[in-house]
């Protein structure tokens, strides 16, 4: 089921801008190949060779967009967003402006840039970034694996105790820097709002790290 509802996210935040051949297949075994036309809350009309049908949405099993991100390579830094489905993409560039969230993926095959997701940030469930970083990874896993009932707002720490080499840079810990609440994002995007022990106020979103709502 959990499986049936991402691609079923997937479609919604995709097709205002999908316009190659895509399949749609059905709970009772219909395959379809055509373009979307539109969606709302309770049905998606999808265009065929013989016209427009109409499709309630708990009726279709799986979209398939036909329109692969190559994501990102082995060296390109990226930053993790999960939705509250469990979708989770890999993007170049991630933003929040207002009340909304621009995700923007790595490009598909034959695409020189990334199509950008306009998400209303209470879809999100997380995003951190530099998720390509192995320990990154394995420090965030540890944070979300014990977090409390409350928004954390995650920042790279500088580990006590250890010394940076000479000439670099301090090495870095991702911590939980606050527990609290976010709300929106400044209108540029630069600052996000939050409320916490010891924190309230606007956040410069490039001090952010990370965030678990």
């Amino acid at each position: 089921m959990k499986q049936k509802l991402i691609y079923l996210s997937l479609a919604f935040w995709f097709l205002t801008s999908i316009v190659t051949a895509t399949e749609l297949s059905t709970n009772d075994g219909e395959k379809i190949e055509g373009e979307f036309v539109s969606i709302d809350s309770s049905d998606l009309i999808f265009k065929t060779k013989d016209g427009e049908r109409k499709f309630l949405l708990t009726s279709l099993n799986l979209v398939d967009l036909k329109n692969p991100s190559k994501g990102p390579l082995p060296s390109q830094t990226y930053t993790l967003v999960e939705l509250i489905d469990g979708s989770t993409f890999r993007c170049q560039d991630f933003s929040i402006k207002k009340k909304t969230a621009y995700l923007t993926l790595f490009p598909g095959p034959n695409q020189k840039a990334g199509r950008t997701l306009e998400i209303p940030w209470e879809k999100l469930s997380y995003y951190y970034k530099e998720a390509n970083n192995l320990k990154t990874q394995q420090e965030f896993l540890g944070i979300i694996k014990n977090r409390p009932k409350a928004d954390l707002y995650l920042r790279k720490q500088p580990i006590k105790g250890v010394e940076p080499p000479k000439g670099g840079e301090p090495p870095t810990r991702l911590e939980v820097a606050a527990e609290g609440i976010f709300g929106d994002g400044s209108e540029d995007g630069k600052k996000i709002a939050f409320k916490g022990a010891g924190v309230e106020g606007e956040l410069p979103i490039e001090r952010v790290a990370g965030i678990i709502y």
